[in-house]
């Protein structure tokens, strides 16, 4: 849902439901199924421009509720293995803009906060480091909890620039 304050002011709510299927490990050898994965998302945001269109700012805030996240583990060296994490929960906001000063020359600029959980992960995979080549990481032989730990790839700051 949106709508328009005016010719360049646009604010928007949405709420959606994402899913990833779900799928069989072929290694190890008994073949665990996985769980889809589901997303319960909200968003909330403006889209602004200003100076006849020269300059863009926007900003969304974002919470996300998912069930059943598609973790990958490392049950034994080489082997892969997906498993699911009951529950996280994912909140950020992000501000971004872009302004043009001639013809074909625009500045770009991007800042994310993001707070990424597991907030129910209570047989959690852990990792020690590896003493011996190849080094890496070894499966720890005791799983733990995960709950308030960070997400995978999920870094609490993130900044771009450019121009084009």
């Amino acid at each position: 849902m949106d709508h328009r304050f005016g010719p360049n002011l646009l604010a928007y709510v949405s709420n959606k439901e994402g899913y990833k299927a779900g799928d069989f490990n072929l290694l190890p050898l008994q073949g665990d199924s996985v769980k889809p994965e589901t997303v319960n998302a909200t968003e909330v945001g403006i889209k602004s421009d200003w100076l006849e269109r020269h300059l863009q700012v926007n900003v969304a805030a974002w919470y996300y509720s998912i069930h059943d996240l598609q973790v990958s583990a490392l049950p034994a060296p080489g082997v892969v293995e997906i498993i699911n994490a009951p529950a996280a929960k994912s909140k950020g906001v992000t501000v971004d803009g872009a302004w043009t000063l001639l013809h074909g020359l625009a500045l770009r600029a991007q800042a994310t906060y993001l707070d990424s959980k597991y907030t129910q992960f209570h047989n959690a995979p852990y990792y020690l480091d590896n003493p011996n080549p190849p080094f890496g990481v070894i499966a720890s032989p005791e799983p733990g909890s995960a709950d308030g730990n960070a997400t995978p790839r999920s870094p609490k700051q993130t900044y771009s620039a450019g121009a084009d």
